[in-house]
């Protein structure tokens, strides 16, 4: 029986070929390429002393005779030995260099070879002589010291791989952080959308199951009326609707991410429109014994938008109501400055923790359990706050509202034209 593989690799693990080819790739394309321009110049080199060699050697074969006087001071750099027409070389005639070692008695025609001389390198050409002479010359071959090109081309060759090598341990060295930086935002959205999958899956498991319930209590008891299971009803249509509530929320942090979001901004009275909006909070907070201070400077104006804020506002107050016990207050404040508005919502509740305060926009992060309980919250209220601050710019940040409380400060420009 066949067993199918259905395994796949990771986006994890094929980020991480990713980053290993990120240096791989760049290494085989500079060596490669250091390769290439070593030969590149050594060609060219070897080329540029053919040319010298065989002009040198030509001068002794069409203009003048070398004597053996006259070749003694060439030292070592050059060799050239006569032949005649038999291809005998030309010893006992008084003309060249005195033979060495190594060098052909019979003449031997080459158009370019290397010869080992002395212990030294001798490229060596033939060619021949078309001088007049009475020594009976008609070849020679012109033997030239490579010694310093090698040691320069040797030198060269070192420099280039010290550098290849340099230069490459920067690339790898670039291409690992560079890896880890391209990795670090990924592990962190796979580790987010984990959560979040964790989380959604956890929060829409209560109200689920809270309706499973009661339908099955209902079904149960098949006999009763609807007024007798009206309570189970009101039960199944609250966490139907905080379950709309949720989707609903997920929906707009959706769009957010995916840059989706309508921005609609206006010149508007930023201090009436909250004046209005916190009538109803006002109303609340008085029919459950809480407070509610309402602090907010009249007539600032700005360009922004006032369903956005609105939203935002919203949000914070039902927060803030929500979490604040019986006595404590509820406080927003609007000030402005010539260039920013600044929004306040706080509350002398609970608080939260110096821990938690870092994490207070995360999506379905509650800070405390037992400050949140029986709100029907979702979590997702303040990271819908914290992706509208985005989205318009806002500066927006969570802190302790001293003595005791938790606050928020939105802060944003009087006159914004971006987005």
């Amino acid at each position: 029986m066949k067993i199918e593989d259905n395994s796949r690799k990771s986006p994890m693990e094929k980020n991480t070929m990713f980053t290993i080819l990120n240096i791989v790739i760049p290494f085989v394309i500079f060596l490669l390429s250091t390769i290439l321009i070593i030969q590149i110049w050594k060609i060219k080199l070897m080329s540029d002393l053919t040319v010298r060699t065989k002009t040198y050697g030509r001068e002794f074969a069409t203009t003048k005779i070398l004597t053996r006087s006259e070749a003694a001071t060439l030292t070592d750099t050059w060799y050239v030995i006569y032949y005649d027409s038999e291809g005998n070389r030309l010893d006992d005639k008084g003309l060249g260099s005195v033979p060495v070692e190594g060098m052909p008695e019979k003449y031997v025609d080459v158009t370019e070879e290397v010869y080992d001389l002395k212990e030294q390198s001798y490229l060596a050409f033939s060619m021949p002589v078309v001088k007049e002479n009475d020594a009976g010359a008609a070849y020679l071959m012109i033997f030239r010291n490579i010694k310093s090109e090698n040691a320069i081309f040797e030198e060269g060759t070192a420099i280039s791989i010290t550098i290849m090598l340099a230069a490459m341990a920067l690339v790898i060295v670039f291409a690992a952080i560079m890896g880890k930086f391209q990795i670090k935002p990924y592990k962190k959205l796979v580790a987010s959308s984990n959560r979040m999958i964790y989380d959604i899956s956890h929060e829409l498991n209560t109200p689920l199951a809270v309706i499973k319930t009661n339908v099955d209590n209902i079904l149960a008891h098949s006999d009763k009326t609807i007024e007798d299971s009206s309570d189970k009803l009101m039960v199944i249509l609250d966490e139907a609707t905080r379950m709309k509530r949720m989707v609903r929320d997920l929906l707009e942090l959706s769009r957010s991410d995916n840059n989706r979001v309508v921005v609609n901004k206006t010149y508007c009275n930023v201090s009436q429109l909250l004046q209005d909006l916190v009538e109803p909070f006002e109303l609340m907070c008085e029919m459950d014994d809480k407070t509610f201070v309402s602090d907010i400077t009249p007539n600032i104006m700005a360009t922004t938008d006032a369903d956005k804020i609105r939203q935002a506002v919203m949000i914070l107050l039902d927060n803030a109501v929500k979490y604040t016990r019986k006595g404590d207050a509820v406080i927003i404040q609007v000030r402005h400055t010539s260039t920013k508005v600044r929004i306040s919502v706080a509350d002398t509740g609970k608080g939260v923790s110096d821990e938690d305060l870092e994490k207070i926009f995360e999506r379905f992060y509650r800070a405390d359990n037992s400050r949140t309980q029986s709100t029907g919250g979702s979590g997702l209220g303040l990271s819908i706050v914290k992706s509208i601050a985005q989205t318009l710019r806002w500066n927006v940040h969570a802190s302790h509202n001293y003595p005791h409380g938790f606050r928020v400060d939105i802060e944003m420009d009087k006159i914004d034209d971006g987005v």
